[in-house]
């Protein structure tokens, strides 16, 4: 979201000037693990989802920090001095790629970051949403759109994505490969079952209902996959760096969504709870639960892992539209 603090350029400016004292200091260490155990590989992904994979994968060989974290927003991260360091001392990057991390090339550069890197999404077959900054840049089809970086919403996406994860560290460490693979073929056994438990849950919506309003649009890969509708978004956009609604768009939003004859809307863990509860309340709509969509949520709570996370979204979808 938009800052009220302190203008994006400036906090840039501000970032650019502590990379530039972050390499200074880390420049010459030539460490690629992190301090403490030196059979330790230190994995930085950009947000939680990744991080939590990459743990799956990984098991007892791995340190995973994620540089957004727990409830933390990837569309609008802005890394600190401290992130920088820490990419300068990782065996490996692993981002999403498709637009989702536009801070991370900078970043990388200014860390001096040695490492292997991975952009997961590459190859996947990319949807084009919309990124609405404003009603102007809605109606210019030349600026109004770019791609969907939300591929994991698509149980079949992870599936390809995930063994990247486990290529990567059995190339950097390979008197381990036995162990990740193992644990990759574990874990996409999981993720198969989850795959069509999700199917079958959501066939169970009666077809009239299954419309999603969210607070953004980030479940175009799983309404495709798995028969919905994307029948609203608040920010109108794929991405939430998109200014909040007008009071023209907000209305045309709440006559949209009295038009679809939805049962439920959900606000999203990275999101704007209160513009939600108002939208809800002028469309005499029921809010549903929360629901996890780009990070995960803090340990013990329903999205403390990609598994359960998924898990808790497909139930409270399920069961809120099907009421």
């Amino acid at each position: 979201m938009t800052s009220f603090l302190v203008p994006s350029n400036t906090r840039r400016t501000v970032l650019g000037l502590f990379y530039g004292l972050v390499v200074l200091s880390s420049s010459g260490c030539g460490k690629t693990t992190i301090a403490g155990d030196p059979q330790t590989l230190s994995i930085v992904t950009t947000f939680s989802i990744p991080a939590d994979w990459a743990r799956e994968i990984g098991g007892s060989r791995v340190r995973v920090f994620s540089l957004a974290g727990i409830d933390g927003d990837p569309h609008t991260f802005e890394p600190s001095p401290d992130d920088v360091l820490r990419l300068s001392k990782a065996n490996l990057v692993v981002s999403m790629g498709a637009g989702l991390e536009g801070w991370l090339g900078k970043v990388i550069q200014n860390s001096g970051f040695q490492g292997r890197q991975v952009v997961l999404a590459e190859g996947i077959s990319l949807r084009e949403g919309k990124c609405n900054h404003s009603k102007a840049e809605r109606d210019n089809p030349q600026h109004s759109h770019e791609m969907d970086p939300h591929v994991w919403h698509d149980l079949q996406n992870v599936m390809t994505m995930v063994p990247r994860i486990q290529d990567a560290l059995c190339e950097i460490d390979p008197g381990f490969s036995r162990e990740y693979q193992v644990n990759c073929a574990r874990y996409l056994a999981v993720l198969k079952d989850l795959d069509s438990w999700t199917t079958t849950q959501i066939s169970s919506i009666p077809a009239s209902k299954r419309k999603l309003v969210t607070n953004h649009d980030t479940f175009g890969y799983f309404a495709d996959r798995y028969g919905l509708k994307v029948a609203g978004t608040l920010l109108q956009s794929v991405s939430t760096e998109s200014a909040e609604p007008s009071a023209s768009d907000f209305m045309s939003l709440v006559k949209e969504v009295k038009k679809a004859g939805v049962s439920a809307i959900f606000a999203e863990n990275t999101g704007n709870p209160k513009l939600m509860e108002r939208l809800a309340a002028e469309s005499g709509v029921r809010l549903g639960p929360k629901l996890y969509t780009d990070a995960l949520g803090a340990p013990g709570s329903p999205g403390d892992s990609f598994v359960s996370m998924f898990r808790h979204n497909v139930t409270s979808i399920t069961e809120s539209l099907s009421k």
